[in-house]
C-alpha cells in the first residue's frame, strides 16, 4: 500500500492515526517512510510548530516500535533543521552515499555498538565482478 502526504498535517494524520490502522488491518510487518522531513523545509513553518508536528509523529513511531511486530524504515534525503529530532531517538543510524555507481555505507549507531566510532564504515563499495559459469 502506497500512500502520499503533501502537507506537514497529512503526513502527521497518516503516521499518527492511519498507520497504525492499516498496520493491524493488513497486518504489515515492514513499513517505508521516505524523505519524512522534506516538507519541513518550507520557510513559512513556524519552527515550533514543525517541532510539535515532529514530535507528535515521533511518538507515534515510537509507539509501533513498543509493539515489536514491525519494522519501521524512516529515511532522510533533504537536510533540514529538525533532522536531529528524528535521528535522536533511532536505534539504527546509517549514512547512505553514491560513490561511483556504487554505495558507501557508513554506521552512525547501532544498538549493540555504544561505543562507536562515529561514521564507522560497515559497507565498502563492492568492485563490479565477472562471475564464471560453470557448466
Amino acid at each position: 500500500m502506497t500512500s502520499r502526504a503533501f502537507t506537514i498535517y497529512q503526513l502527521a494524520n497518516l503516521v499518527t492515526r492511519e498507520l497504525p490502522r492499516v498496520i493491524d488491518e493488513r497486518d504489515s510487518k515492514f513499513v517505508i517512510i521516505s524523505d519524512i522531513l522534506s516538507m519541513f523545509n518550507d520557510p513559512s513553518i513556524d519552527a515550533r510548530e514543525a517541532g510539535r508536528v515532529i514530535e507528535a509523529i515521533k511518538g507515534s513511531l515510537r509507539q509501533l516500535k513498543k509493539r515489536g511486530d514491525v519494522f519501521v524504515l524512516v529515511t532522510l534525503t533533504a537536510k533540514t533543521p529538525y533532522d536531529h529530532l528524528i535521528t535522536d531517538s533511532a536505534d539504527l543510524l546509517l549514512n547512505l552515499t553514491p560513490a561511483n555507481s556504487k554505495v558507501a555505507a557508513m554506521l552512525l549507531r547501532h544498538p549493540s555498538k555504544p561505543n562507536l566510532q562515529l561514521g564507522e564504515e560497515i559497507l565498502r563499495p563492492v568492485l563490479h565482478q565477472r562471475y564464471r559459469r560453470y557448466g
